[in-house]
């Protein structure tokens, strides 16, 4: 076959065999040794340093990893071709829940407390053993897409020289004073044992029907415009955090109506937001008095349930104002269990009271601090509270509600909010710092840089 000038070329065969073409050119690559070529053939001098974040290796690769392996690959091999010597060691991460859960699934356990019985020098042993044996799929896979990166000379996060590195900047941040310990209230999966992230929280909602319940509390001694015998009105869809109440908040500015009428057939004194009165009582409702929030700053009542009492003393169980209250649903006096609610634990710390109960343990079973309902979960726990709390006289309405609710995107476990005692470094001290440099930088596209990683440091909170 000629062309229009007269020279010969060789027919191309329609019918191409792809996956044969794949062989040969990685046939050919191999004996080129194509890859090492592209790295030594530059000099050192001439560096440039591409870090790839490593995929956890806990299983095969997915297609979402197929997809950025190539899109990385881009950035390397454009400047090989500029000249530079680029090296590409594949790396691991080793460490964390995704390999954890993992293990615990092959071994039969579950939680912390099974891991001890087990040991933990078996558990860790046992995650090794799996990381090692989870790499040969990546290799082929990333081999077929046509990238090249070094296996051979690999890093995993669990190698020491890895984990000293870890250390060696925790301990720069020491030096400079930006580590602490502290208590905060953090959304904490109790199917991982674990606090989440807030991104990791807020990616799996699902619309669920929980406990809508409405709880009378009884004044013990008279203060100001509130008498003893009186009741203040709270509301509240996580039942099982009442045992560890210790306040209940108003807002100051907010003015609050005693209504004298029967509620649900319950004849009461009750304190509720002056805005609620109808939505709570109905049509054509009078509020015997009003008074503002602040006024009612100090009443004492007497503790939801019995477990606690002793907390008194350290300035439990009274009025406390918060800025978090308002009137848009519920009663307008909220129930506050600082354990559980991180507008609870600031309300509480801004009132001065240094006080916490936390009777859940870390798979989110109530502890023998709470003979009621001790070893089971908060969530089978609200049935029985409920029950209790109407023995007791105190449950006033009780009903469902729909709403959404954060799960564990990795258990699928309902979360809670949990006051954890944990390590954190001090992002908001430097954090316009960061903001300020993060603007110096060429991000490409530049949106990205702008606004979204722009946002997040601009946003971000201590870690």
């Amino acid at each position: 076959m000629t062309d229009e000038t007269g020279s010969h070329f060789r027919r191309v065969d329609p019918r191409v065999d792809l996956p044969a073409l794949d062989a040969r050119v990685l046939a050919l690559w191999d004996d080129v040794d194509a890859f090492a070529a592209s790295v030594t053939g530059r000099s050192a001098d001439n560096e440039y340093t591409f870090y790839d974040g490593p995929p956890f290796a806990t299983g095969s690769p997915h297609y979402g990893h197929i997809l950025q392996g190539v899109v990385k690959d881009i950035v390397p091999r454009y400047w090989t071709m500029r000249g530079y010597r680029v090296e590409r060691r594949f790396g691991w991460d080793t460490h964390g829940l995704p390999v954890e859960m993992e293990v615990e699934k092959q071994l039969g356990v579950s939680g912390p407390r099974q891991i001890q019985d087990i040991g933990v020098d078996t558990f860790n042993e046992a995650c090794r053993t799996m990381v090692n044996t989870t790499t040969e799929d990546w290799e082929v896979i990333t081999r077929r897409i046509g990238r090249w990166v070094d296996f051979v000379d690999d890093y995993k996060t669990m190698d020491v020289e890895f984990m000293e590195s870890v250390w060696w900047v925790f301990k720069q941040l020491w030096d400079k004073g930006l580590v602490y310990q502290a208590f905060k209230v953090l959304p904490y999966s109790w199917g991982a044992t674990t606090p989440l992230s807030n991104f990791e929280a807020n990616s799996n909602y699902k619309d669920v029907d929980d406990p809508s319940i409405t709880v009378a509390v009884s004044v013990v001694a008279d203060h100001g415009p509130v008498g003893a015998g009186d009741e203040l009105l709270i509301w509240t869809t996580t039942p099982w955090t009442l045992p560890a109440n210790l306040a209940i908040a108003v807002g100051e500015d907010v003015e609050y109506a005693r209504v004298d009428a029967p509620l649900d057939g319950r004849q009461g004194r009750y304190w509720v937001a002056a805005d609620l009165v109808e939505l709570l009582f109905g049509e054509g409702a009078t509020p015997a008095t009003t008074a503002a929030g602040s006024e009612l700053l100090g009443v004492e009542y007497e503790e939801i349930f019995p477990y606690f009492g002793e907390e008194r003393d350290r300035g439990a169980f009274r009025v406390i104002p918060s800025d978090a209250v308002n009137t848009t649903e519920g009663t307008g006096l909220v129930h506050m269990a600082p354990a559980y609610g991180e507008d609870d634990f600031v309300a509480l710390q801004n009132a001065g009271l240094d006080v916490l109960v936390d009777p859940i343990d870390a798979e989110a079973r109530f502890t023998d601090d709470v003979p009621d309902v001790a070893g089971k979960n908060v969530k089978d726990a609200d049935a029985t509270l409920m029950d209790l709390l109407k023995v007791r006289g105190k449950l006033v309405r009780r009903s469902q509600i729909n709403h959404s609710y954060p799960y564990c995107w990795r258990t699928d476990t309902p979360l809670i909010y949990k006051a954890i005692p944990t390590w954190f470094v001090d992002v908001e001290s430097f954090r316009d710092r960061m903001a300020e440099l993060n603007r110096e930088i060429r991000w490409v596209p530049e949106a990205i840089g702008a606004k979204r990683f722009g946002n997040w440091l601009e946003n971000a909170r201590d870690w």
